[in-house]
């Protein structure tokens, strides 16, 4: 062999040799990399517990970046996002949480939790409808989806759901709340003053509660004069 041709294959040997130890690293890293993710995701817990939201925040992004992407870490991006009322940013990790794993009935409830404080109603009432699909009775996705019938208009689904939540906690005050204002918009004022009444009951301070009692008791009054 000439003296350029064993150069050349030394030269060849070497790359071969970088390309298999550069792919050795790699797989170290891949092998490892579940462990870092749970690692990471223990660590922005706690620091969530400590009210760190925005550490969190940029551990788990860090996280990110490094190719340390799943569906946990992503709810978990959005539900920090959330607390610091970041709800654009909220709803897209929900979103991107969602894409890995569709069904979760935690993360739709979450998704739809952002939408409400984004003000897209319709779509945040299509992902809590959709957690009851994944998760038939879920208490929480159904006053929710009260709360946005309310807003929306729709009085005779949202007062299905409130006494949905009241044959299973029959002192719900936000359900309470829910049918009395129901009723007070349908003049139905004998029943509304009823769950009024009801509400008072469970927190006697509830301003909101007063103030209702006291619009209709104020038209009663002018009504009899």
């Amino acid at each position: 062999m000439s003296l350029h041709g064993q150069e050349c294959y030394v030269s060849l040997c070497f790359r071969a040799r970088n390309i298999y130890q550069h792919r050795r690293v790699v797989m170290s890293q891949n092998q490892n990399k579940p462990g870092e993710i749970a690692t990471a995701k223990q660590q922005a817990i706690k620091l969530c517990q400590r009210g760190s939201f925005e550490e969190a925040r940029g551990l788990l992004q860090e996280l990110r970046q490094s190719g340390g992407k799943d569906a946990e870490s992503c709810f978990m991006l959005g539900s920090i996002c959330g607390q610091l009322q970041d709800f654009d940013n909220a709803v897209m990790y929900c979103q991107e949480a969602i894409e890995l794993q569709p069904g979760s009935p935690q993360v739709h409830f979450g998704l739809g939790k952002a939408l409400v404080q984004t003000g897209k109603l319709s779509e945040a009432e299509a992902s809590f409808n959709k957690t009851l699909q994944l998760r038939p009775g879920f208490l929480p996705a159904v006053l929710e989806l009260a709360k946005i019938h309310c807003n929306l208009g729709k009085l005779e689904e949202a007062e299905r759901e409130f006494k949905q939540l009241l044959e299973s906690e029959s002192e719900s005050l936000e359900a309470f709340m829910g049918l009395g204002r129901i009723y007070q918009a349908w003049d139905k004022l004998e029943l509304a003053i009823n769950y009024f009444r009801k509400a008072l009951d469970i927190n006697p301070q509830l301003g909101d509660a007063h103030c209702h009692l006291g619009r209709i008791y104020l038209n009663q009054a002018q009504m009899d004069e």
